[in-house]
């Protein structure tokens, strides 16, 4: 597996322009991204669009109990970073072949998580 990606988000505070994504390949891959700002969710989900689905399910999460920005990278799939909680622990598996929707989420400055970069994922 192996990925690019990048949206331009609202402003991230500390956190200036567009968010790029990197995915290493394997079944554990590592997710970075640049700049590496902290950030306050890492979601992993099925993809709804795959033929036969009917809507995302949870694949692995890592967020902050209080869903502050702090989880920085790198991050490698199914190992949480200390002090982040981690669902379901352990993760699901990753699927050779199938398709999976990343989503790098920040805390905003007025409350509620936004979007930093949403991609697909195909290991």
């Amino acid at each position: 597996m192996g990925c690019r990606g990048s949206v331009e988000p609202p402003a991230l505070g500390s956190c200036p322009g567009p968010v790029e994504l990197h995915v290493s390949g394997g079944s554990t891959p590592i997710f970075t991204w640049q700049p590496a700002c902290p950030m306050s969710a890492l979601v992993i989900t099925t993809n709804p669009s795959d033929p036969g689905a009917r809507q995302a399910a949870l694949v692995w999460e890592v967020s902050q109990t209080d869903d502050a920005n702090r989880i920085t990278p790198p991050v490698r799939f199914g190992i949480a970073p200390p002090g982040e909680r981690s669902l379901p622990n352990p993760a699901a598996p990753l699927q050779t072949g199938a398709t999976y929707r990343f989503s790098l989420y920040y805390r905003g400055t007025l409350g509620g998580d936004l979007i930093a970069v949403e991609t697909l994922l195909t290991p």
